[in-house]
């Protein structure tokens, strides 16, 4: 066990766990490492290549990341909701900017889904870009963030000490090398200290950086600028990996196909016979004609000449059904599986039912996008601390879209919400929220927008000529 900056925390389990996870979803080559070796104590070359060619058949059916794909879909149907107001001055990149690499905020909030969904587990770092003066959001996958700390308080547990895996490219001549630094936050009486760790030439870690976080306005930072994405909570539990039990029933699946091609390759083609031979007629067939044509031609329209009692014939297998219903009960758990992603319950209902249960039901994906969404508003309140720029923390600033299923704004229901109204039950405020959350109203039109729109169009039709209840009649009411 390393005692350096380089210790991992993170359980040899779970990183396992990650691993396939990570590998299905990519449909990697890797998978190939995770199928059976036949006959394992045979060493010999035909056993290789037998080996060889039962993983070569092998189809893998990409389910999961299939899935993964679909969610994300359902999630970023419609643009995460942003604040505009709040992206100014200092923190005006970070819309199309986030990490300092021209990727926008929504690509970073898709990837940082994605991780949360594979593994249950992602980072955000609040930084700042002294070059370009502007704050930047940097995303870490979970198998980077290695070592962690923290203490209890009154507000909670805080965190005092952080390790982060980065990758990074040195540049030569003509080539790129890949190499990894360690970032190291501690957080020692109020203030907060960056080093970074580096391996020299020998292969020895090397401290290269050492700093305080202060903003703008010079006062030190007394938190680590960084906030945990988790599947169920946003702290430094490692919460579960959302895709691992589809992952786990994809790998077993593959394992059956793997079974299955083989099987079928082996006892896949029917296998003639001939029967009563002596040797002479054995060694006649078997021979040529005076043109130079073998006489034994298995087909429909050549005859077979065979001595009296001689017997020709196929042998034709029997389905192996046993591992084509095994992929197949394992193709309806995937299918449940990953149904159950998006709604919870399964059974014969009602419209009513079925609409009332998906509104009560939270999904494993509502819980995802809900996290990332309030992490996002976390590290923008960090990232704003850094700019000297307050943020409230009611303030909206990035929200994922949690409707997953489209629902029309039908006539009857917007009949009822405008008699509501006029009865005094809700305002008009609501009805305009209902519409923009069914797609009537464009979400980025305000209040204002409408209100300014409505009295530049003057008098509606239907209020000319109303009577204003002293027996005259106006023009508008």
């Amino acid at each position: 066990m390393a005692n350096d900056v380089t210790f991992n925390r993170v359980p040899a389990e779970t990183l396992s766990r990650w691993k396939l996870v990570r590998q299905a979803c990519e449909e990697s080559e890797k998978l190939r490492d995770q199928l059976p070796t036949l006959n394992a104590a045979d060493t010999s070359e035909a056993n290789r290549a037998r080996n060889t060619a039962y993983k070569d058949r092998a189809v893998f059916y990409g389910v999961t990341g299939f899935t993964l794909l679909g969610l994300l879909g359902l999630a970023f149907r419609k643009d995460p909701i942003v604040d505009g107001s709040v992206f100014t001055d200092r923190m005006a990149s970070l819309p199309y900017n986030v990490d300092g690499a021209n990727t926008t905020i929504f690509q970073q909030a898709q990837q940082t889904l994605s991780n949360v969904l594979q593994v249950g587990r992602h980072g955000l770092l609040a930084d700042f870009e002294g070059n370009a003066d502007q704050a930047v959001i940097k995303a870490y996958k979970a198998e980077d963030i290695l070592n962690w700390r923290t203490e209890q308080t009154l507000a909670g547990d805080r965190l005092v000490m952080l390790v982060l895996r980065e990758e990074y490219e040195k540049e030569a001549e003509y080539s790129i090398d890949s190499a990894v630094r360690y970032r190291e936050f501690r957080l020692i009486e109020g203030r907060c200290f960056v080093l970074v760790w580096e391996h020299d030439a020998d292969g020895n870690l090397t401290l290269t950086e050492e700093r305080t976080i202060s903003p703008r306005n010079g006062q030190a930072v007394d938190f680590i600028p960084f906030v945990f994405i988790g599947s169920q909570t946003n702290n430094h539990q490692i919460d579960g990996a959302p895709l691992h039990r589809l992952a786990a029933v994809n790998l077993a699946h593959y394992r059956n196909s793997a079974d299955y091609e083989d099987s079928v390759f082996f006892v896949g083609q029917a296998q003639p016979y001939i029967a009563g031979l002596t040797e002479d007629w054995r060694d006649w067939l078997a021979g040529k004609d005076e043109n130079g044509v073998a006489r034994m031609y298995w087909g429909s329209r050549t005859p077979i000449l065979l001595p009296q009692g001689g017997m020709a014939g196929m042998v034709q297998p029997t389905p192996n059904v046993l591992v084509r219903e095994a992929m197949d009960q394992k193709e309806a758990h995937m299918i449940a599986l990953g149904a159950r992603l998006i709604q919870g319950g399964v059974g014969a209902r009602t419209a009513d039912q079925s609409r009332g249960e998906r509104e009560a039901s939270t999904s494993v994906l509502a819980i995802c996008c809900a996290n990332v969404s309030e992490a996002y508003q976390a590290v923008i309140r960090m990232a704003g601390v850094l700019v000297d720029k307050t943020i409230g923390t009611d303030a909206d600033t990035f929200l994922i879209n949690q409707e997953f299923v489209e629902q029309a704004a039908d006539p009857a229901t917007m009949a009822q919400l405008v008699s509501m109204w006029q009865s005094g039950v809700i305002a008009k405020r609501d009805i305009r929220d209902w519409l923009r959350s069914r797609g009537a109203i464009d979400p980025e039109r305000t209040d204002d927008d409408i209100e300014g729109d409505v009295e530049a169009e003057g008098p509606q039709l239907s209020a000319v000529g109303v009577d204003d209840g002293d027996g005259e009649r106006s023009a508008s009411k």
